[in-house]
């Protein structure tokens, strides 16, 4: 499980909530990692902000004291706040498991002078300001702080509407803090404008917006789109070259209006298994290990984490944690178990015969107690959490973590586990390899991994 912080679009004109097209994704992504729903102070006019507030390191600063209490997470961002996860990536890289930018919106110097020509050269403020008292220059270029706030005192459509110009400006007017560079794993999906009658009920049959473009025909309006097309490209084209060497980005394109709305989710997915695999490749070795060297770690670790279920063993502890117990084994929750959250389950089976510490003290005379336990377990799981046994796994764990003997119950379904295969040894493997010698686990030399 990891954590998710999930940036989303500012609107200013409403109050921010989770879009229903969102919805599906977020639900989703719930069953990988904890969502954290981050809105940003400007995503409401009623929350009178201040024009610092757009600024990308005071963002970038809120959002990493609002989630000081986490470790490290992964940033997802949607269209206009994707600026503000890449300029956080770079700030606080050492909290940043990585960023996806869905679509990424890309600002350059020329994108924010082409904002200025459409609503001060060519009109396109008087076109949606109608109050004479608010200029282009006093309420938006040069904009103070005592002016912005006069917005906020009794504001109807006009101010509104300048408030999210303010934004939407400042934005483009930070451009150049947007990283070139990426300090963190970074997956971009630019989109193509490319939905031919989208792009001519936006540019051309609005005709405030045709005529503040300077859009003349609907070929126009297409051809204008196309060339925004090309200079996304082109962009793309220096950031890949910028991190030639560093492995960081991914740069993924989509056309508008046939987004997928699980490419959000197939995205996290894929995250999360490189991120495993990159994490084992780091904190973990693989060596040989000999029944001497077993002998050795047990010896040197006896009664290891192990006084709790001694004591559920013996009828004492924390006795909710028991799900199932016999003569001959107990069925207890793992320690993270919950019961409302089945990308938590993990049962655990315990031997009541404390001197059976791992696989390798198991013969073959431990295998009915084996099957009794792999089959009541299976059994009792199959009746209380409507699990067809074909859906569940048993295995032990060498070298354990406990050491008294247990089995695992986990479902092979479910993709919040993280799994390494070396340290798993499928139970009716285990029976198998003792029916073939009764002291196999006293002979085999194992590969196991351990931490550097």
């Amino acid at each position: 499980m990891i954590d998710i912080v999930f940036l989303h679009l500012p609107t200013i004109y409403n109050k921010p909530i989770i879009p229903n097209e969102l919805k599906k994704s977020i639900s989703e992504l719930e069953k990988f990692g904890n969502v954290h729903n981050y809105f940003f102070k400007f995503s409401y006019y009623k929350n009178k902000f201040n024009l610092t507030d757009f600024e990308f390191e005071n963002v970038s600063d809120d959002i990493h004291d609002t989630y000081k209490n986490l470790n490290k997470y992964l940033l997802i961002a949607v269209n206009h706040s994707c600026p503000f996860a890449l300029h956080y990536s770079t700030i606080y890289p050492e909290k940043c498991l990585g960023v996806i930018c869905y679509p990424f919106r890309f600002y350059s110097k020329e994108s924010y002078d082409r904002r200025i020509w459409k609503l001060k050269d060519n009109n396109g403020w008087q076109m949606m300001i109608k109050n004479s008292k608010y200029t282009f220059d006093d309420y938006l270029l040069n904009v103070t702080e005592e002016r912005f706030s006069e917005l906020f005192s009794d504001p109807n459509d006009d101010e509104k509407t300048i408030i999210w110009l303010n934004m939407d400006l400042s934005l483009q007017r930070q451009y150049y803090k947007i990283p070139k560079i990426m300090k963190v794993y970074t997956v971009l999906y630019t989109r193509f404008d490319l939905d031919v009658p989208s792009i001519i009920e936006h540019n051309y049959n609005r005709r405030d917006v045709a005529k503040m473009k300077q859009i003349i025909n609907e070929n126009d309006a297409l051809y204008n789109s196309m060339i925004w097309n090309f200079d996304r490209v082109k962009y793309d084209a220096i950031l890949k070259k910028e991190n030639e060497g560093n492995m960081n980005l991914k740069i993924k394109y989509l056309v508008s209006g046939w987004e997928d709305d699980n490419d959000l989710v197939d995205e996290v997915i894929l995250f999360m298994n490189k991120n495993r695999i990159k994490n084992i490749e780091k904190n973990y070795i693989v060596k040989l290990d000999t029944f001497e060297d077993g002998l050795k770690y047990m010896n040197q670790n006896i009664g290891k984490d192990c006084k709790w279920i001694y004591d559920l063993i013996d009828g004492k502890g924390d006795r909710n944690r028991v799900l199932y117990e016999n003569k001959n084994f107990v069925l207890v929750t793992e320690m993270s178990m919950k019961s409302d959250d089945m990308r938590t389950f993990h049962p655990l089976a315990f031997p009541k015969d404390k001197s059976i510490r791992s696989i390798r003290d198991l013969t073959s005379d431990h295998i009915p107690l084996l099957r009794e336990m792999v089959y009541v377990s299976k059994k009792f799981i199959k009746d209380n959490y409507e699990l067809n046994e074909s859906e569940i796994e048993a295995h032990f764990h060498y070298p354990p973590g406990v050491l008294l003997l247990h089995m695992h119950f986990e479902m092979i379904n479910n993709n919040a586990k993280v799994r390494r295969p070396l340290r798993e040894h499928s139970v009716h493997k285990v029976i198998e390899n003792l029916l073939i010698d009764n002291d196999y686990y006293k002979k085999i030399t194992l590969d196991i991994i351990e931490k550097k």
